[in-house]
């Protein structure tokens, strides 16, 4: 039984900041010029059921939530920007006495 793969080549276009971090070391993190495909996946609605917003736990459930029967088929390359543009925001939170 032969089977048919379609390929999709697509370009995203941006309408406001995209923050994002590639890698996680407790507190700090990296961004790299890539977009990561589990993220992609995540955003694009490929996940079904769509996995909670909120994880109590704080840890990832990649494995079970991208498997073969809740992505819809579809795999996702890491994707890499066209324009890359850096800017840095220190946003400090403070409380009045």
């Amino acid at each position: 039984m032969a089977t048919s793969m379609h390929i999709a080549r697509c370009q995203l276009t941006l309408h406001d900041n995209l923050y994002y971090a590639s890698r996680e070391f407790g507190r700090f993190y990296e961004t790299e010029k890539y977009l990561h495909n589990y993220g992609l996946t995540y955003a694009l609605g490929l996940v079904e059921p769509p996995p909670a917003y909120f994880n109590e736990l704080q840890e990832p459930r990649y494995q079970e939530e991208l498997s073969a029967e809740r992505v819809k088929g579809c795999y996702v390359t890491p994707a890499n920007p066209l324009k890359v543009g850096y800017s840095t925001v220190l946003q400090l939170h403070t409380k009045r006495k």
